[in-house]
This record gives C-alpha cells, sequence and structure tokens, in this order.
C-alpha cells in the first residue's frame, strides 16, 4: 500500500517490506511507465532515506545493512542520438562555406566535434589556452571534463584547413586580443553574424542548434 514518506516510521521498516519496492519499480520499468535510470534513482533515494534512519539510531545495523543490499533494476538505456555519417558531415561543412564570422566558427565546431566526439559542454568551455599546438606536433586541446579532471584530445591534421581561418579572423578583434588567453573563449558567440564577443560561451543549446 502506499504510505506517506514524511509521516512513515522508518524505524519499523523490515527487509522484507523493503524487498517489496525493487519489484514494483522492476514491474514499472517493465510496463514503461519508469526509465531504468529513473526507477534507480527512486532506489538510492530510498537507500538514503534509510541509511538517515538508521544514523538516528531507529534501525538495527543489521536490518540497515540487509536493505542496503537490496538490488538495482537490470537494464539498460539506448543510447541518446545517432551515428551520424560521413556524407552528413561533409554536407554541413559545405554549408559553412561563407566567410562570415559564423561560418568559420561553425566549420570548425563542427569538426572537432565530429573529429573528437567531445561533449557539447566541454567544447563550449574551451578557450585559446586549451589549444595546445607545436610546430611538427599534432594539434591538442586540453579538455576539462567531468570529475573536474583533465585530458588532452588530438585534432587531426585535416582540421587545420578550418582552424586557421578562424584563427586569423579572431585575431583581428581588438576586443579579442585585449584579453589574456585564458579568456578568449574559443568557440565564442558572435554578434549577427558580424561582431566577435570574445569573452562569451555558447551554451550547449545553441551548439545543438548548429
Amino acid at each position: 500500500s502506499t504510505r506517506d514518506p514524511y509521516t512513515f516510521a522508518w524505524g519499523t521498516l523490515t527487509y522484507g517490506q523493503a524487498l517489496v519496492l525493487p519489484q514494483v519499480l522492476a514491474s514499472a520499468v517493465e510496463r514503461k511507465d519508469l526509465a531504468v535510470t529513473t526507477a534507480n534513482k527512486i532506489l538510492s533515494v530510498f537507500r538514503s532515506t534509510v541509511k538517515a534512519a538508521w544514523q538516528l539510531g531507529q534501525l538495527s545495523s543489521d536490518t540497515h545493512l540487509r536493505i542496503q543490499s537490496v538490488p538495482g533494476i537490470p537494464g539498460d538505456r539506448p543510447p541518446a542520438g545517432r551515428l551520424i555519417q560521413v556524407p552528413e558531415v561533409a554536407a554541413m561543412l559545405k554549408s559553412c562555406r561563407g566567410n562570415s564570422l559564423g561560418d568559420l566558427r561553425d566549420a570548425l565546431l563542427l569538426a572537432v566535434l565530429y573529429s573528437t566526439g567531445i561533449r557539447r559542454a566541454e567544447l563550449c568551455g574551451l578557450t585559446w589556452a586549451d589549444l595546445l599546438q607545436k610546430s611538427d606536433a599534432p594539434i591538442r586541446l586540453r579538455i576539462l571534463g567531468k570529475g573536474a579532471k583533465y585530458r588532452d584530445v588530438y585534432l587531426p591534421s585535416w582540421t587545420a584547413r578550418y582552424l586557421d581561418p578562424w584563427r586569423q579572423r579572431y585575431e583581428r578583434s581588438p576586443a579579442a586580443m585585449a584579453l589574456p588567453e585564458e579568456r578568449r573563449v574559443l568557440f565564442c558567440s558572435v554578434d549577427r553574424g558580424t561582431r566577435l564577443l570574445p569573452d562569451q560561451h555558447l551554451t550547449g543549446q545553441a551548439v545543438g542548434s548548429i
């Protein structure tokens, strides 16, 4: 039966009662009323509440440990998105063949996303200081990823045809060059396609729209 979690006496909870929850959630997943990830989040909240009841002395250690062993809901979430084919990438790059600031930025943006597979949020956070380029060495991007951990990804040589024009136009902007390199956003906003906003990051939603 459904009970109010705010008034339920958590100290009376038994292991047998706790086993009912994953069964109910598994049935909801099977009926496609819940996603697997949502069901497991509910279980996680449940386990946290049980732990709090134990910390408050309302549950015995034995009951707490047994309830914490309640299994999660098995299953996989289908991967988001789809694999973009080479002709599609070529068509997108072809659409950016103009010489406007927006075209130059978007061409490099698409080339980097396709060639490295980095996340949109990671791409949006890049500055020119994260572009590591030495003579006779592959171009690297220093990526700040999940868990505030850095990693390097390498750009293939063909991306240079999109990097160089964007860099040249970028460096013509007095506003951009007045900023320290770590504040010059690599894929910055462009005002009406004509003016760089070098300290303004694109959003993930904006990248998706591109």
